[in-house]
């Protein structure tokens, strides 16, 4: 149910104000000759025009555990530095991290954010800006990067089980890999009025970490049987673990 009620909320955030960059994420390799790349979408779906700057910055607290290996803030190349997007429009932002020649193998972690600005109004002053209440609201996100071919590895103990009100899955997946990932469960079930699939976001599963999955806890799975589950890269093609009924 939380994992449901924090993807409306993203859902809701990106609908009303158009801050959020997607993919909320990057996991690449940042090391050899070009390193890794990946553009990023802000959609504006308001009407008016909405200005934000793009910043970057250390994340210090992850620094402190989770086997982190170091910052990447200082690598982080983007374009553009402010960008203007205007109504019902959809804007671009182009990220490129590469670690410098010797750069020690492991897990790296930066922040990168949207600041949202003041955009003067048409047949107005330059020096007069919209009201503060009609800004947009800014975001930020961890991003990670690896040095090294490292990756992460994921095992699980999740297994069917029944009650009263049908079949579920319950368990737990392990990292016992050398990197993290955003990971999801992909569900599918049965019920009444036939098959159906729902995308669970999990986070981030850190190396020797542990995230604990419970499909009766699911709203949607009240009175029905719970037909396969799969552990998958969040925003990526890749599937880890698929455990069937």
């Amino acid at each position: 149910m939380k994992a449901l009620k924090s993807l409306l909320y993203i859902a809701i955030c990106v609908q009303t104000f158009g801050a959020m960059m997607l993919p909320m994420k990057f996991d690449k390799r940042i090391d050899g000759t070009n390193g890794g790349y990946q553009e990023y979408q802000i959609a504006n779906s308001t009407d008016e025009t909405v200005r934000y700057k793009i910043y970057k910055k250390s994340e210090p607290k992850d620094l402190e555990d989770k086997r982190i290996t170091g910052d990447m803030s200082r690598w982080i190349q983007y374009y553009p530095k402010i960008i203007t997007i205007p109504p019902k429009s959809t804007g671009i932002v182009k990220v490129a991290i590469k670690s410098p020649l010797g750069a020690k193998e492991g897990e790296y972690v930066a922040r990168l954010g949207t600041s949202p600005l003041e955009v003067p109004k048409l047949g107005e002053s330059k020096n007069v800006v919209s009201p503060q209440i009609n800004l947009p609201i800014g975001m930020e996100m961890k991003i990670f990067g690896y040095v090294g071919d490292i990756a992460p590895k994921l095992e699980s103990d999740i297994k069917s089980f029944k009650n009263s009100n049908g079949t579920y899955f319950k368990g737990k997946i392990k990292n016992i890999g050398t990197a993290g990932m955003k990971i999801l469960a992909s569900y599918r079930y049965k019920d009444s009025t036939g098959t159906h699939s729902t995308m669970i976001p999990l986070g981030r599963i850190y190396p020797d970490g542990e995230i604990s999955i419970d499909t009766s806890t699911i709203e949607k799975s009240i009175n029905h049987k719970g037909l396969e589950i799969e552990i998958k890269e969040d925003g990526g093609n890749k599937v880890f673990l698929k455990i069937t009924e």
